[in-house]
């Protein structure tokens, strides 16, 4: 159990989900002047959406915006994209097509 609204415990949050983002590891060869071949690797992170009331969403901003500077995608938690979804809206307008029709 996390509290979303502590920055340090969203990132455990966001951290916990980035196991279920779909990753592919990629590995080619590069060839540098005057230092030789080498071999590189990359990794290609499938982004999922992260939904929630505006707030989570801002929440998850700012938990990403503090790893921003690991090394690896998964560190600075790329795996996921915040978005605000506004469910209680979408209620609400169907509450009201339903009184309308």
């Amino acid at each position: 159990m996390k509290n979303e609204n502590k920055v340090d415990e969203m990132v455990d949050i966001l951290s916990s989900l980035q196991q279920y983002v779909p990753t592919k590891e990629a590995t080619f060869t590069v060839d540098i002047p005057e230092v030789g071949t080498t071999e590189m690797k990359v990794e290609n992170m499938h982004k999922i959406l992260l939904g929630g009331d505006q707030l989570a969403a801002e929440r998850a901003r700012a938990a990403c915006r503090v790893r921003q500077n690991s090394q690896h995608p998964a560190g600075r938690l790329e795996g996921t994209i915040p978005v605000a979804e506004d469910w209680h809206t979408k209620v609400c307008f169907m509450e009201v097509r339903d009184v309308v029709v």
